[in-house]
């Protein structure tokens, strides 16, 4: 069973996806060297709970969530997942940035 903790580090995980998915589209990439902006939330400083987290995943479609929990919170690959659910990789991975999407717009939307 997962803990608190592993939960935070699982979002955590995600929001830097999110963020570095951003930097790179947007061409703006910053080097090592660089200072980055401080967010405008810290998560250390919200209180994520398991509800919280169990909130935002179930108001996604079933197919969604279950690529989401598996690929981030269970480490598994978009190749294995591909396999166990018998669909290709790529329908994965559209899955996967089609529920990122939908989390990053509830995420935004929380401020």
């Amino acid at each position: 069973m997962k803990t608190l903790t592993d939960y935070e580090h699982a979002l955590k995980r995600l929001a830097w996806r999110l963020q570095y998915r951003e930097r790179r589209r947007a061409g703006r990439e910053q080097g090592y060297d660089e200072e980055m902006p401080s967010p405008a939330y810290r998560m250390e400083e919200s209180a994520v709970t398991k509800l919280d987290v169990a909130e935002q995943l179930a108001q996604l479609p079933p197919s969604g969530r279950r690529v989401i929990v598996e690929l981030y919170l269970r480490d598994r690959t978009e190749a294995e997942l591909a396999r166990e659910l018998h669909i290709s990789q790529q329908a994965v991975n559209k899955w996967k940035q089609k529920m990122l999407s939908q989390l990053s717009q509830k995420a935004s939307s929380w401020h």
